[in-house]
């Protein structure tokens, strides 16, 4: 694909949806977008319509509930950002028609899910988890097209192919004032969406034994502090068109102690937001 289609997103932060980079939106961007895209094509019996960001939080839950074994920090963001490209288009495509839209449409999408991948650093599905996936995937859409949007459950099974009966329980914490499966308003969904975000990656960050961890910024996310010296690394960096400024906080050192900047290693933002850079796609300045 040839050319540039730009969106301006909430941040301000310009993204092309043709060339995206992972440090072109910030978890608000995600949360923000992800809370205004309709599932459903916005058919239901409510007010609002049901956003992918509910619809994320719904799958995280059924896994967590289904799962033999807890599943690890970076699994769990994985099942929480499996629609995260929709965010992006800022369009959920009925499944019957995306191969209708050939494949222009496929590779654009291909694309950011590999930059989503890359910036919250997802493992690679195997079989038995992306069947787990796909099974608490299929069993939220039974549920939220019997429930949310009306549909009889026998219609859910015959006419939308969905195998799998309907939840009686919204798995879902009850909130104020709204019904069981009711969808939430957007300023909602977008903030316990990003609560969430943000909470898996404060876990999977000092889940990770192989690297150490710095001391942070007064007021940040409480994350532990490394053995290594009392001054913090501040760095800018700048790859793909995007900077980041902010204090080193993971990565990879050397016995003395100085980062490695041509491996991957996290930078936390002013404003508490981690990002995880790839040094050798990258420009680094310490600052």
């Amino acid at each position: 694909m040839t050319g540039h289609a730009w969106m301006l997103l909430p941040s301000g932060r310009q993204l092309d949806l043709l060339a995206p980079h992972p440090c072109a939106w910030t978890d608000r961007d995600l949360a923000v977008r992800l809370s205004r895209t309709c599932r459903w094509c916005s058919d239901t019996r409510w007010a609002n319509p049901l956003s992918v960001a509910q619809h994320s939080l719904t799958v995280l839950h059924l896994r967590r509930a289904a799962a033999a074994q807890p599943l690890t920090p970076a699994e769990q963001l994985r099942e929480l950002l499996h629609d995260a490209e929709e965010a992006l288009v800022n369009h959920d495509v009925p499944t019957p028609l995306k191969p209708l839209l050939g494949d222009g449409y496929r590779t654009m999408i291909m694309g950011l899910r590999r930059a989503i991948d890359d910036r919250y650093d997802l493992p690679r599905w195997n079989r038995a988890s992306h069947t787990a996936h796909k099974h608490a995937d299929r069993l939220a859409a039974a549920s939220e097209a019997h429930h949310v949007v009306g549909w009889p459950e026998v219609d859910v099974r015959t006419r939308l192919g969905i195998l799998l009966s309907p939840l009686a329980d919204d798995p879902l914490p009850p909130q104020a004032a709204l019904q069981p499966w009711e969808p939430w308003p957007a300023p909602l969904a977008a903030r316990l969406f990003q609560e969430q975000l943000e909470q898996l990656q404060r876990e999977a960050l000092g889940a990770d034994d192989e690297m150490e961890v710095a001391a942070l910024l007064p007021g940040s996310m409480g994350l532990p502090e490394a053995g290594f010296g009392e001054h913090p690394t501040f760095v800018l960096v700048e790859g793909g068109g995007e900077t980041i400024e902010g204090q080193v906080v993971k990565g990879l050192r050397d016995e003395h102690g100085t980062w490695d900047f041509d491996s991957m290693f996290t930078v936390q933002t002013e404003d508490g937001e981690l990002i995880k850079v790839r040094g050798w796609n990258c420009i680094t300045e310490v600052v």
